[in-house]
C-alpha cells in the first residue's frame, strides 16, 4: 500500500476516485436488473389480476417466488462479500473496497449495519414523517457528499469507513 502522508490518508491505501465508485454502483445495479424487470412485469400483472378480481395462478405465484428468491440470495451474497472482503460485486470488478478508517476490514457492523441500514433508516423516517421529496433530497446530500474532504459520502461518515483501490493482483482464469 502506498504511504499514508502520500496519500492524504492516516493509514496507508490510496482513495478510489469518485469515477471508480460510481462505476461499482453502477455495476452492482446493473447486476439486479435480470432480476428486477421480471419482478416488475409480475408486479404489473399481480396488479391487473387484483382490479379484475381474478385468482392468481400458481406459475405467477411460482415466478414471483423466484424472483424474489434470487433477488434475496444476490443481496445476501452482496452484503456477506461487503461485510468479508470490503467488496461488492461491482467493487470488486472496480478493483475498490470497503475499509475501516484504520484500514482494517469494515465488518457486518460496519459494512451492512452502520454503511446501509443505518442511511436506510434515516430515508425511511424522513419519508414517513416528512415526506418522500425530502427523503430523495437526503438520499442526494448524502451522495453530493462525496465531493466534501477525503471523498467520503455521509454513509462512509456514519460508519467510520472510506473507499480505497484495491491493489491486490487482479483474479483471472487458468
Amino acid at each position: 500500500m502506498a504511504d499514508g502522508a502520500a496519500t492524504g490518508n492516516p493509514v496507508g491505501g490510496v482513495l478510489a476516485s469518485r469515477g471508480e465508485r460510481l462505476g461499482g454502483y453502477v455495476l452492482d445495479g446493473l447486476i439486479t436488473l435480470p432480476f428486477l424487470f421480471p419482478a416488475v412485469v409480475l408486479g404489473f400483472r399481480f396488479g391487473r389480476l387484483a382490479r379484475d378480481h381474478e385468482a392468481v395462478p400458481g406459475t405467477l405465484m411460482f415466478a414471483a417466488f423466484l424472483c424474489v428468491a434470487a433477488m434475496l440470495v444476490l443481496g445476501g451474497y452482496q452484503m456477506y462479500l461487503e461485510a468479508a472482503k470490503g467488496q461488492s460485486l461491482g467493487k470488486r470488478w472496480m478493483r475498490t473496497k470497503i475499509v475501516a478508517l484504520d484500514g482494517s476490514p469494515p465488518g457486518f457492523a460496519r459494512a451492512i449495519l452502520l454503511r446501509r441500514g443505518v442511511t436506510i433508516a434515516i430515508y425511511l423516517v424522513i419519508a414517513r414523517m416528512f415526506s418522500v421529496p425530502l427523503a430523495y433530497a437526503f438520499g442526494l446530500v448524502d451522495l453530493l457528499m462525496i465531493f466534501g474532504a477525503g471523498n467520503r459520502c455521509l454513509h462512509d461518515r456514519i460508519a467510520g469507513t472510506r473507499v480505497v483501490r484495491d491493489e491486490a493482483p487482479p483474479i483471472v482464469a487458468a
